[in-house]
């Protein structure tokens, strides 16, 4: 199992669970269970499999035991194990740096785009922040800041964001256009 690039975003976080729960299904699947057929074998709420399953909710070195265990997957279990903790410290991270707001994170942000010379993304759920319009960084950086329980520095965000942009109009030497 591979998980996400070792930068820390919460994008990189979510990724990772996912990754581990799709492998968590996999096995579920080999073995030849239900959902509903584990969780009754580990005497989990079936809710708790398709949580896990789904990215919704990070096992514990526990329930991966368990579910290893009862899908016959005992062979994997070092290597869930590993990419739960790995997980564990991306998201200890994500935390640490978001704990003063979204602000600060802009500025950082900030600093690599003024040395990068050139940038690849691919987007498909949100438009990327370089592209962002200061109302829809604004929803953004407000869901997250919701969803997440940070400071809210919505403001310093957004300026941060938006000055962000001029990048895109920077010349480059020898260029006559961007």
């Amino acid at each position: 199992m591979t998980l996400p690039q070792n930068s820390t975003s919460v994008s990189n976080v979510h990724e990772a669970r996912a990754a581990l729960g799709n492998r968590l299904r996999e096995l579920r699947q080999q073995a030849r269970f239900s959902g509903r057929q584990l969780a009754e074998a580990l005497s989990w709420p079936p809710s708790k499999v398709s949580k896990l399953e789904n990215g919704r909710q990070t096992p514990s070195d526990d329930d991966i035991r368990s579910w290893t265990q009862a899908t016959n997957g005992q062979s994997e279990a070092t290597a869930l194990l590993a990419s739960l903790h790995t997980l564990e410290v991306q998201h200890a991270e994500w935390q640490r740096i978001l704990r003063t707001g979204v602000g600060p994170r802009q500025n950082e942000l900030a600093e690599l785009d003024q040395k990068t010379r050139f940038f690849r993304a691919f987007e498909v759920t949100v438009i990327p922040g370089l592209l962002q319009t200061a109302e829809y960084a604004r929803a953004r950086f407000a869901e997250g800041i919701r969803v997440l329980k940070l400071p809210n520095d919505i403001d310093d965000a957004v300026q941060g964001r938006v000055r962000r942009q001029e990048i895109l109009y920077r010349r480059t030497s020898g260029s006559t256009s961007c």
